[in-house]
């Protein structure tokens, strides 16, 4: 079953522009941030290279939290524990990976 386009967007104001891995440019994935609130963005491959750590039960990759988006504006992101239900759903339906070849895997031309 396929999701539609508009349920991957996420509530509210956020803006997907700034949604990126800093590391790699992947886009349309479920992205972390380090626990001290910074927008320094990383997709899972990323982070698990960056902290040699794996994902855990609670979703974090080492000092990698989810970045769920904060509604109130850009570069804002949801604490730890302080999520928003709506957005931390939309999190949850974001793909865990880029599919196919990670950006970084590919040879730099």
């Amino acid at each position: 079953m396929s999701k539609e386009k508009d349920d991957l967007k996420p509530p509210g104001g956020f803006h997907e522009h700034v949604y990126i891995c800093l590391a790699c440019a992947a886009r349309g994935v479920r992205l972390w941030r380090p626990i001290n609130p910074s927008p320094d963005l990383r997709c899972h491959d990323c982070a698990e290279k960056e902290t040699a750590k794996s994902l855990d039960r609670f979703h974090c990759i080492g000092e990698y939290v989810p970045a769920v988006p904060h509604d109130t504006g850009v570069n804002r992101f949801y604490s730890f524990i302080g999520k928003s239900k709506p957005f931390f759903n939309w999190w949850l339906s974001l793909p865990l990976r880029v599919e196919g070849d990670h950006p970084l895997d590919e040879p730099f031309v």
